[in-house]
């Protein structure tokens, strides 16, 4: 089992690296905010004024809609977290944070839109910098922060989930593809030790990513905070 994740892995890193090299420029890495720096300062730019009602509420309406939706994400949030340590529960806060960068994420994507349509660049270079690099990021931010802390807690399908969600935005992401390096290395030295041993363990001291269940391509549909349900 873990020697196809060890395979899948070192394929991923390899292709992360080639997709970065011919890549287009991330939009909050340097090159592109040299680009937006020589068009001006253009995250002052006043949409509300700039844009007539029409096109303010087809192409900037969504991505508040669903800003004000990652507001609600986060308050669900902020209202578990204020339980007392033995009340929370793990599956809330983490489907608030999964939730809240799926928003971000949806966000950036309606910005991303929005830019297309427009025509003057001005205004296209508002949207990027109002809209899609903080919101892209954000949402970067946040399952950077679900990776680090299932992979510390030993849930290595969990954090490759989420690492993968990183680098289908940030094909370039630095920590995303070291923590996959990393992992892909932790796996083939477990491998390695499986080996030489007369047999593996029963089904309960096994390790997660040693388990029947899939956790590839949903990030974390069954993390829960640690604890298997």
């Amino acid at each position: 089992m873990h020697r196809m994740l060890i395979v899948a892995l070192a394929g991923l890193v390899v292709l992360a690296g080639a997709a970065a090299s011919t890549a287009a420029d991330v939009p909050w890495k340097k090159d592109g905010a040299k680009k937006d720096d020589a068009a001006g300062d253009t995250g002052a730019v006043d949409l509300k004024t700039e844009l007539n009602q029409v096109q303010y509420n087809r192409l900037i309406k969504p991505i508040e809609d669903k800003l004000a939706d990652v507001a609600k994400a986060m308050e669900a949030y902020e209202k578990e977290m204020a339980k007392p340590v033995g009340r929370q529960n793990p599956r809330v806060l983490l489907a608030c944070k999964e939730r809240a960068a799926t928003l971000y994420l949806g966000a950036s994507l309606a910005a991303k839109n929005a830019v297309n349509r427009l025509r003057e660049e001005p205004l296209k270079n508002a949207v990027k910098q109002q809209y899609q690099q903080p919101n892209e990021q954000k949402a970067v931010d946040i399952y950077l922060e679900l990776a680090m802390k299932a992979q510390d807690e030993g849930n290595l399908r969990a954090a490759v989930g989420y690492y993968q969600r990183i680098l289908k935005v940030d094909r370039d992401n630095t920590q995303a593809k070291e923590a996959l390096t990393k992992i892909a290395k932790e796996l083939q030295q477990k491998s390695q030790t499986g080996s030489k041993s007369s047999g593996g363990g029963s089904e309960d001291d096994r390790k997660p990513w040693e388990r029947d269940d899939d956790y590839s391509g949903t990030g974390g549909k069954h993390y829960d905070g640690g604890r298997r349900r």
